[in-house]
Formats: C-alpha cells, structure tokens, sequence
C-alpha cells in the first residue's frame, strides 16, 4: 500500500510539472505571436523629405562682426554710448556685433593690423600711425557741431596758478594715449614749437598716460 501511494505521488509531481512547463511555454509563444503579429504599427521615416531652415546668425555664412573701442570713456559708458550704433550696424550688415574694448589705441591698431577684428573706432593719430604701419582704410569719420574737426585743451585746476603752458615746466602731466592727436601729438608739437621736449620739460617721474580724456 504504501509502495502504491509512492508510485502516485511521484506521478502527480510529474504531472504537475509538465503542466507548469506547457503553461509556460504556451504564454511565451503567445506574446511572441502578438509582438510580431501585422496589426504592430511601423513608423517609416523618408529621408528624401527635408525641410530648409534659416541658417543661424552666427554661422560661418553670417560671421560675427567684431569691433573694437579705444578707452574713450570708461568701460560702462563706452558700452552705454556705443551700444546703439553697433545696434544700427549689426541690423544693416545682418551680421551680430561683438563689441571689445581696449585700453589704448595701439591694442586697436594691432588688433586691426593682424585681423583679429573687423572694425575699430580710433582717433586720427591711431589712424595715421595705423595707414603708415598696415595700411589701414577709413570707412567714416564723426561730424560734430556741422564738421570733422576738433580741438584740444590743456586743462588745470580752476584755481590754479598756471595760466600757460610755459608755466607747467617741472611740474607733473598726464597725457591720453600714446597715439592720441589731441592728448598726445599736439601738446608735443606745442611744446616743439617752444623749442621744448615733454622728456625734459615735464616731471619725467611723474608723466603719466590717463589712458582715456576722463581725468
């Protein structure tokens, strides 16, 4: 009896077995008939349709105009009163406009000189050292009051007991710019006139560059 009750317990577990596995394999093959059934949705992408879209701004057909500015002013008012001209500019040449800023002409001059930028704002003494040295080309000139021409002041406290430039002999100077006609070029000639030099008629410690007409 017990040996018959063995025999039918190993029979059922077999049983049991082979239905587990046949279950198992007719849900296996069941998804794999709906995941690879025709009713799937297949998505066909033709590459032969293509849609043409505006080149960006800064792209090597539209490259970025870059511009430079002498220390005319400081660097936030130079931003502020050159900004809307470089607007204007950008908007005609349909390119966008890079504004760097430099402390003195020379760093223009070089700049434009080796082409590391497209355009420069620079005085007429930067100008001509600029023609002279790399063959520079004026596009436009500012006209002020009705003309193209300018002065420049020699400027002192207004208490001051200097009233010409003989009475600043020994006494400290501050120019603009190495290349500036105003802030530089044209005190020297005054000077040369006067049969002087600004190496031996000022302060020699003591001369300066401002780097900008804002003391």
């Amino acid at each position: 009896m017990g040996a018959l009750m063995l025999k039918l317990t190993r029979k059922t577990l077999r049983d049991k077995r082979t239905r587990f596995i046949f279950n198992f394999l007719s849900t296996a093959i069941l998804v794999i008939s709906l995941g690879c059934g025709d009713d799937t949705e297949i998505a066909v992408v033709d590459f032969s349709k293509t849609v043409a879209v505006e080149r960006p701004r800064n792209s090597p057909q539209y490259p970025v105009l870059k511009v430079a500015v002498g220390a005319m002013t400081s660097p936030k008012k130079t931003l502020m009163y050159y900004r809307q001209l470089l607007d204007y500019v950008g908007r005609k040449v349909g390119r966008e406009v890079r504004l760097n800023q430099r402390k003195t002409y020379g760093e223009i001059n070089e700049l434009l000189g080796t082409g590391s930028i497209d355009l420069g704002f620079i005085c007429s003494g930067a100008y001509v050292a600029g023609k002279e040295k790399y063959g520079f080309e004026l596009l436009a000139s500012p006209q002020v009051r009705g003309n193209h021409f300018y002065r420049s002041y020699l400027i002192v406290n207004k208490d001051s007991v200097l009233h010409e430039l003989a009475d600043l002999r020994g006494r400290v100077f501050a120019f603009t710019d190495p290349e500036s006609n105003t802030g530089k070029l044209v005190p020297t000639y005054w000077l040369k006139q006067m049969g002087e030099m600004p190496e031996t008629f000022f302060d020699l410690a003591a001369d300066f560059f401002a780097g900008k007409p804002e003391i």
